[in-house]
């Protein structure tokens, strides 16, 4: 998973990614990037919650400065832009905020 984000979880029945089915409205997804690589992530849906674990590096979210280890909640949002400004790790997580 070089420069993209790879789903690695998600709910049972959604078949459009890779890995692991749980019985969660939840998706997971893991990177890795190179320093200077920027993207940008949409939520499934605008009414759930991010949480952004930066695992190894130093990225840009969104105006948020992050290091390794730091994380960032994002909510009601309909894109994250991402700029790394390091070699960077990225564990992404999108659930949703109700019920």
């Amino acid at each position: 998973m070089s420069n993209k984000l790879g789903q690695i979880v998600s709910p049972i029945g959604d078949y459009e990614g890779d890995g692991v089915q749980i019985y969660q409205k939840s998706w997971f997804y893991l990177g890795r990037f190179d320093q200077s690589k920027s993207i940008s992530f949409n939520p499934k849906n605008t009414q759930n919650g991010l949480y952004l674990f930066l695992l190894e590096g130093s990225a840009n979210v969104d105006g948020y400065d992050l290091n390794k280890r730091d994380a960032l909640t994002v909510l009601d949002a309909c894109q994250v832009d991402i700029n790394m400004e390091k070699d960077s790790t990225i564990l992404l997580i999108e659930v949703p905020m109700s019920w």
